[in-house]
């Protein structure tokens, strides 16, 4: 009489266990080769939405080690000449005064917390550096100082209007009406306080003040030398009211 077969165990593997499985969404390597940056997402504890923590992995082997952690999203790390870590986080600025959370660029000396960089009235939606710029895209309330861009968002967001008005497409993007406001491309000169012992993002100048919708949802990028931007730049075509674009070079000094 033969033996019965064995059986193979069989395990479950629903749909809920791959969205819960953490991600790798970016990988940035160091100059110098030795090592890279990883943006790992996460679900939160309500599994409502996705976390990301950055961590260190070293090309030789050893184990990765964490960076950041928090309840926040930390995303597009960018190594800096001194070491410092530049990287994107909706955590909670220093002179916040209880309103929502703004996506800001923040820096991770090589030991020490982490420090904010800037301070967009609208957050930050994207950002490069090199040399000794700092280029970044930003939403901009149009006809609206600087200095009462935020006050007016705040006030928007609670007592209305809420209506969007579109005159030409595109009018959303995947997950997200666009506007109010529209992109702006904003340089900053950076530089190291000694004193201080930190980086500090000066002489805020928009590159960009008419560009109206021209930069709504582009693709772009900084030189080596941090002088110039190429960004992708959408234009009106009167026979379709749809958007053409072509490539434009822009000085971030001037």
């Amino acid at each position: 009489m033969s033996e019965p077969a064995a059986t193979t165990p069989v395990i479950a593997f629903t749909p809920n266990d791959l969205v819960g499985l953490r991600k790798v969404s970016a990988v940035v390597a160091h100059p110098q080769g030795d090592r890279s940056v990883a943006v790992i997402e996460r679900l939160d504890p309500e599994r409502a939405k996705y976390l990301a923590d950055l961590w260190l992995v070293p090309h030789d082997g050893s184990p990765a080690t964490r960076l950041t952690r928090g309840e926040w999203r930390d995303r597009s790390p960018a190594f800096l000449a001194d070491g410092s870590l530049a990287f994107a986080s909706d955590r909670p600025h220093p002179d916040a005064k209880g309103d929502d959370p703004r996506t800001q660029v923040w820096i991770l000396p090589p030991s020490g917390e982490a420090y904010p960089l800037t301070d967009e009235p609208l957050g930050v939606a994207d950002f490069k550096v090199a040399g000794t710029t700092l280029a970044l895209l930003t939403e901009v309330l149009p006809d609206l100082p600087y200095d009462q861009q935020r006050k007016r968002h705040i006030e928007k967001k609670k007592q209305g209007p809420s209506i969007l008005r579109y005159a030409a497409q595109p009018v959303r993007y995947w997950d997200h009406w666009l506007g109010p406001g529209a992109p702006h491309l904003i340089a900053y000169d950076l530089a190291l306080d000694l004193s201080e012992g930190r980086h500090l993002a000066s002489a805020r100048r928009d590159l960009t003040p008419d560009a109206g919708d021209a930069l709504v949802e582009t693709s772009w990028d900084l030189s080596g030398t941090g002088r110039l931007v190429a960004i992708g730049w959408a234009s009106i075509n009167p026979s379709d009211r749809i958007h053409d674009r072509s490539i434009a070079l822009i000085d971030t000094a001037s």
